[in-house]
């Protein structure tokens, strides 16, 4: 499932926000936001049976085209329940999460267990403790169809 929105997530926890509001494929899932050239925002959510890179609009080899990228993995709370699917979104959101940090472009990156998440760069446990944090409740974002058609002033 793709679909464009009007903005890229501010922080990580409105990354989780955003996504937990879009998600539609419980249990395990991967989900991007990815900004493009010219504002375009895409929040696509990939499954295991969808998790292959050739199928996926965010690949590791699309980053470079990327502006920024925000990832938010939903794992299964039995990791013996669906297991083979796990390891394939774990694979493409590892493979995405590399390429996007080699390239500078990584703004988010948090995995979101049951109903807790945790930030996958922060060690700081006062702020990301390892049992995790409450998923916020953000607003269900939105693509107001707008496109921004005034001249570009030199």
């Amino acid at each position: 499932m793709s679909q464009r929105i009007d903005a890229f997530p501010t922080s990580t926890e409105e990354a989780v926000g955003m996504a937990v509001t879009l998600r539609i494929s419980p249990p395990a899932s991967l989900f991007s936001f990815s900004e493009w050239p010219d504002d375009l925002v895409i929040a696509r959510e990939v499954t295991g049976h969808s998790a292959c890179p050739c199928h996926s609009v965010t690949a590791p080899w699309s980053v470079a085209e990327l502006v920024r990228v925000s990832l938010v993995r939903f794992d299964n709370p039995d990791p013996a329940e669906n297991w083979l699917e796990s390891i394939a979104l774990c694979s493409l959101h590892n493979g995405v999460q590399v390429a996007a940090e080699l390239q500078g472009k990584l703004a988010h990156n948090c995995v979101v267990t049951g109903e807790s998440w945790r930030e996958l760069n922060c060690s700081d446990k006062t702020c990301c403790p390892p049992e995790g944090r409450p998923i916020p409740i953000v607003a269900r974002p939105t693509w107001s169809g707008r496109v921004d058609v005034s001249p570009v002033i030199p």
